[in-house]
């Protein structure tokens, strides 16, 4: 009985091998300065090993912040494989331009694919997405990018849109934001870089001697006026003639430089069944 049994199980075993499948897998970096660093691909049946809640559990958040899979490999067990780049030290990422490709050999329907940005601009980044290989001769998307949220203390797992500020994927451009082009608006007073000012109903150019309750130009300038060179206020709001914004800056709230912006570009992967 317990022979017959050992048999079965056998066969079980050799009938599951059979049905894996080797597939070569090919990641492209397209990512404008940023590496990628070694790729950990598995069963998406194991994503329990990767996520917990709103973040990552602690061996997907070693493998985040250091690159190295190691750790959670060993997690998952043989499931898991890994390839990696050949550029920068220590000589197993993946740069800017650059593409990589090796073999895994899987019985997976779907599988995870997870890898870290290197942090060169931008720390605790990671890119991830799910492939899905049922049928399919060849296959491929895009990698999509998130923030764990570790160096601002949150650990909360959020998606970094492209042209967000540098780890804060929620840092869209507010409506409060405005460039040397854009003309500013407070309170129903305009205002352009031309200095073309409106207040109140009232309009004056920097070219006017302005004049208000019969004062002459030398006389001080009453609340209802200014001139170009003087301080423009608008609902408590001030701004100085050196306060003035340059083309490079785009800014929020959270006044946020064009040197902060998300590099461009992305990460890909294409699986081909052997």
């Amino acid at each position: 009985m317990i022979k017959s049994l050992m048999m079965a199980t056998a066969l079980t075993v050799a009938g599951t091998a059979a049905l894996a499948e080797t597939y070569t897998v090919t990641v492209f970096n397209d990512l404008s300065e940023e590496l990628v660093a070694p790729i950990l691909i598995t069963n998406v049946t194991n994503d329990s090993f990767i996520f917990k809640g709103d973040y990552v559990t602690p061996e997907a958040e070693a493998q985040i912040l250091t690159g190295d899979p190691a750790m959670l490999a060993a997690r998952i067990g043989a499931d898991a494989m890994v390839g990696h780049g050949m550029d920068g030290p220590p000589g197993v990422l993946l740069a800017p331009g650059k593409s990589v490709s090796f073999d895994i050999m899987t019985d997976a329907k779907m599988v995870r694919v997870l890898a870290m940005i290197a942090p060169t601009i931008t720390p605790d980044n990671y890119v991830t997405a799910v492939i899905d290989l049922e049928g399919k001769a060849s296959t491929g998307g895009h990698l999509v990018r998130y923030d764990i949220g570790h160096d601002e203390m949150t650990k909360v797992t959020t998606e970094v849109v492209h042209g967000a500020a540098a780890g804060h994927s929620g840092d869209a451009m507010t409506s409060d934001s405005m460039t040397s082009d854009d003309t500013m608006t407070s309170s129903g007073d305009s205002m352009t870089s031309d200095d073309t000012m409106a207040s109140s109903g009232d309009s004056m150019t920097s070219d006017d001697a302005m004049a208000m309750d019969n004062k002459k130009d030398d006389d001080a300038m009453t609340s209802d006026s200014m001139t170009s060179d003087d301080t423009m206020a608008s609902s408590s709001d001030t701004m100085t003639s050196d306060d003035t914004m340059t083309s490079d800056d785009t800014m929020t709230s959270d006044s946020m430089s064009g040197d902060d912006m998300m590099p461009t570009g992305g990460v890909t992967i294409a699986i081909v069944l052997q």
